[in-house]
């Protein structure tokens, strides 16, 4: 995962424990979260994970979904259902974002 995106995580309090760091990149934060832990802290919203196509122009028109893994959350917004969509490189880089706009 991205340095930059790791130091996100780490300030917006996402949720990491381990007892120890034998691979940090940033002092005073614990193992890079794996997969299962993103998905876990995003909770209930999280839908799915999935690695599209590149030719798919349709799914690269926002910043936020750039990349060729897709996550996804289900989350109402007043009366309404909608779903939100984050990108990344990797697929934890996509669920990473995903956190980060959910623990806005």
């Amino acid at each position: 995962m991205k340095q930059e995106l790791l130091l996100r995580l780490k300030e917006a309090g996402f949720p990491k424990n381990s007892a120890s760091c034998t691979h940090c990149e940033y002092p005073g934060f614990d193992d890079e979260p794996t997969l299962s832990e993103l998905i876990e802290a995003c909770g209930e919203d999280f839908r799915e994970l999935f690695l599209i196509d590149q030719k798919d122009d349709s799914l690269l028109i926002e910043s936020r979904v750039r990349g060729k893994w897709r996550a996804t959350m289900h989350q109402r917004d007043v009366t309404v259902w909608k779903n939100i969509m984050f990108g990344g490189s990797t697929p934890e880089e996509a669920v990473a974002n995903l956190w980060l706009d959910l623990s806005r």
